[in-house]
Order: C-alpha cells, then structure tokens, then sequence
C-alpha cells in the first residue's frame, strides 16, 4: 500500500467511523458464529496510520459489559489484519468470521430452551499526526422477526444451523476518543 501524506493543520485528526453488516449468524458443531463485514471510513481531516482492528463474539450474560470494557481499554495485541492507513475520506471494507467455543457460551434457559444472544465487539485504534484515537462499537445480535418485533436469541439445544435473517442492534458500550 502507497504511504499516505498526513494533512498537517494544528486542529486536523483523523476520525473513524464503522459500519457493521452481519450476513449470516448461528452455530456449528462447536461453536457460534458471526460472518460480518465492516466498513472503516476515515471522516476526519487527517490521514489515520496504524488502524489496528480487532473484532470479537461474545455471548450476552451478567458479566458482558464489564468483559466488553476490558477489551476496550485493552491495547490490540493481534489486530485481524496487518495494520493500514487511511486518507481522509478513505474507506476499506474488512469481511470475516468471528467465532466462540459453545462450551463457554453463557446460556439463559427459557421455556425449556438453552439460548444464547451473541454480542459482537469492533475496535479499531489509531494514529494520525499528534494523536492516536479508538472508535469502539458492541453490537447484539439476534435472529430478525420483523420491524416490531424484538430480536430472536439463538438455540443451542436444537441442531448447529446458520441464519440469514439477522440482524445488529447497537449496544451502548462504546468508545470515542
């Protein structure tokens, strides 16, 4: 990838935005899954050096958000791709598979049922000229039943299957600097 010239004004930094879309979500036979794709785009006015990402599954349950801030103060150690660099108005799209053990899923039982409500966490720090920042973002996910309905959680009980309709609700642990 070309180096990118920074934009050197004194008030100019780089900001981040991220735009999740879930494309399937389930489990196999031994764990849960998450296939996603992320768009990073650079809205601010300085280039942004050394994205590093980082996107993980977690399952919803009483210690969530504590685990989920704890990956944000985090540094990110193995980020999913080699780190990159994006002008302003620059945009890449990142596409994968997040996964968890369903061993280590926290499970609610219901109605008979062993569910779990996956949570999936995008994390992305970065540099620009003076500055580094992280644009933090954790998503639920469930099964989509429709404009009013509320978002379906995952069996575990019931054979491994993969799920079009899905959908990403925002979740409010996030991070902006």
């Amino acid at each position: 990838m070309p180096a990118i010239e920074p934009v050197a004004t004194a008030d100019a930094r780089a900001v981040l935005d991220v735009v999740l879309t879930v494309k399937r979500a389930g489990t196999n036979v031994l764990s849960a899954a998450i296939d996603y794709v992320i768009v990073v785009r650079n809205v601010g006015e300085s280039a942004a050096t050394e994205i590093r990402l980082d996107v993980r599954l977690l399952s919803a349950g009483q210690q969530q958000d504590a685990a989920i801030a704890a990956l944000f103060s985090a540094p990110i150690a193995q980020p999913l791709a080699a780190p990159f660099a994006l002008p302003p108005g620059g945009a890449v799209e990142q596409s994968g598979m997040a996964m968890h053990p369903k061993q280590t899923l926290e499970v609610m039982q219901a109605a008979g049922r062993v569910l779990f409500v996956p949570v999936l966490t995008v994390n992305l720090t970065y540099d620009w000229v003076g500055g580094s920042g992280q644009t933090a973002r954790s998503y639920v996910i469930g099964i989509d039943r429709g404009a009013t309905a509320k978002l379906q959680p995952f069996r575990l009980d019931a054979p491994p299957r993969m799920y079009d309709t899905v959908a990403a609700l925002p979740y409010p642990i996030a991070e902006t600097r």
